[in-house]
């Protein structure tokens, strides 16, 4: 009823509104105006919700003008609140090599929670719309659920109006199935993210520390665990994600599918932040030109995209160059057609070798704060006159954690058709014994305060 959808409207906008103030207020200094970042949510919500009633209405005239203010106005948005000062601070050092003091100051420009995950989405609705794929909803308090449904809005999936606002539109009772899959997703999230990512994350950091003289091992183990780290932490939380949404009635997409399995750049995007993938791919590659054009065209589309796809990870160089890294496997991948046989098993270990560790120094990339450390720890994997190493290695419990997510995940891999959801799979007892053993972990595998989830940042 609209009484229900209303209620249920209000509900979400203002779980919203209080999750964002949370994390606001909870180790983020306030420098600046918070009602200024509502402000900026609002008037994504109004102009986009605006642009697709225009559309609606059939006022042709608008409609190509329209959707280029809704990208310009939400790419404003994003860009001056998430990248003002990366670029004008980058603006000053580069004059400054050239004897040029320029009297420009920074701004204290307060990054609201979620703003790189809920712009696209609202991009995506308006070009959706423009492109017929989607027909505009009549109800603003649905075009808002849509914008802030709380559990992905930090953080994503980077859900898709199509999908979603359906879910939106239908009544929702409770199920008993829904609470038991979303229950599962829930343990397993905070399984990833408790008992795996926040123990690791503090082993990560002794190898990322500008100045140390770091032998081969010590840069091989960091990176590693911040391989491991930043998986648990990401699709723990997408996991978490889903599994509230569940409980509530609402399906979010999977966006993450065993990445590390992969043996190629393209199977990993599609396996990983998938929902950014599809979304780079729909929005930003296909309108380039995708692969249509010539060979070099679709390198250079493939290049850009994930330069772009870098720089939206955050404002710092480092995310720049680990864009560009990735765009470049791509590249290298393609021109040289590199993929393993379908029938030869140590082609495909091999490839999966040689692809892992391709990851793994990206995600040194991403991990690294600056180019300075980038490049001593790119020097030091090349120290092998020194094996000794200064890092921890994980404890019992840890080693654990690691050991029963691989058995996990081998077994969802290998076993599971993927088209099949888990829980109608499954035997009761076996998700009844892992959920208990992730829960024990969990319980006794961290007992430190947790660490903030990696993508909160972005």
């Amino acid at each position: 009823s609209l009484k229900n959808r209303i209620l249920s409207s209000l509900f979400f906008l203002t779980s919203s509104i209080l999750f964002i103030e949370v994390n606001w207020s909870n180790g983020i200094k306030l420098t600046g105006n918070m009602y200024g970042c509502f402000s900026a949510l609002l008037m994504i919500f109004v102009l986009n919700f605006l642009y697709s009633m225009s559309l609606k209405k059939k006022i042709k005239s608008h409609s190509n003008i329209g959707v280029w203010v809704s990208v310009v106005v939400n790419l404003t948005v994003l860009g001056f609140f998430k990248y003002f000062n990366f670029f004008t601070e980058s603006f000053i050092n580069l004059v400054k090599n050239f004897g040029i003091s320029p009297n420009i100051q920074l701004l204290e420009i307060i990054l609201p929670v979620g703003i790189s995950f809920y712009t696209f989405q609202t991009m995506s609705y308006s070009l959706d719309i423009k492109n017929k794929d989607l027909e505009p909803t009549d109800s603003f308090l649905d075009f808002s659920v849509f914008v802030s449904f709380f559990p992905q809005l930090v953080a994503g999936p980077i859900e898709r109006a199509k999908v979603f606002l359906p879910q939106v539109y239908k009544p929702r009772k409770f199920s008993i199935e829904n609470f038991q899959r979303g229950l599962f997703l829930i343990v397993l999230g905070f399984f990833k993210k408790i008992a795996i990512a926040d123990p690791i994350s503090r082993l990560v950091g002794t190898g990322f520390i500008l100045g140390k003289d770091y032998s081969f091992l010590d840069v091989y183990l960091s990176t590693l665990f911040f391989t491991i780290q930043i998986y648990g932490d990401f699709s723990g939380y997408s996991d978490i994600a889903r599994g509230l949404s569940k409980v509530f009635g609402f399906n979010l997409m999977v966006n993450f599918r065993r990445p590390y399995f992969s043996k190629t750049p393209s199977d990993f995007w599609r396996r990983w932040h998938i929902s950014l993938s599809s979304w780079l791919r729909d929005y930003l590659y296909i309108p380039l030109g995708g692969n249509k054009f010539t060979t070099l065209l679709t390198y250079r589309n493939l290049f850009l995209t994930m330069l772009i796809g870098g720089l939206w990870h955050g404002a710092s160089w480092n995310f720049v160059l680990w864009g560009a890294y990735q765009g470049a496997v791509l590249v290298i991948y393609r021109y040289f057609s590199l993929a393993p046989s379908k029938i030869s098993k140590v082609s495909n270990i091999l490839y999966l070798f040689i692809f892992f560790h391709l990851t793994m120094y990206g995600w040194l990339l991403f991990r690294a704060d600056s180019f300075s450390l980038i490049f001593q720890n790119t020097f030091s994997l090349f120290n092998l006159n020194n094996l000794n190493t200064i890092i921890t290695f994980p404890g019992l419990p840890l080693r654990l954690s690691i050991f029963v997510l691989i058995a996990y995940e081998l077994f969802v891999e290998f076993k599971l058709n993927e088209k099949i959801q888990i829980r109608e799979e499954m035997k009761i007892l076996t998700i009844g014994v892992m959920t208990g053993v992730m829960i024990f972990f969990t319980l006794v595998g961290n007992l430190k305060p947790p660490a903030p989830f990696i993508y909160f940042q972005f």
